[in-house]
């Protein structure tokens, strides 16, 4: 036997049936399908889709001072500059870096 009871939902207000609703994240409070889905559910199969498709033309990038990862587009011009450290010591990862040290030997003098 179905029961016809509806509900009003914390975030959007408006009643709808019991069987359509779900706890939020917090566990106290019901909301609907289409607000649980647009606070929990973020990406749709189409969405991943064109998300993955739009990756695949990133440059990865890593801040050598701080470890900051990110990438961006081929198109996009940021200077070299982190995004988190502010230092001028992003690379792309792509790259092979080399680091050389200062070697001073005795046979040098």
């Amino acid at each position: 036997m179905e029961q016809n009871v509806q509900i009003l939902c914390k975030k959007c207000t408006s009643k709808v049936a019991v069987s359509q609703m779900h706890y939020d994240k917090s566990g106290e409070n019901l909301i609907c399908t289409p607000c649980y889905n647009k606070l929990y559910i973020k990406t749709t199969p189409e969405q991943s889709e064109i998300y993955q498709s739009s990756n695949s033309n990133r440059i990865k990038y890593h801040c050598l001072s701080c470890g900051y990862k990110f990438s961006r587009t081929e198109e996009f011009s940021f200077g070299g500059k982190c995004f988190n450290c502010g230092k001028q010591t992003v690379q792309r990862e792509d790259t092979k870096q080399v680091l050389l040290k200062d070697s001073k030997h005795l046979l040098d003098y």
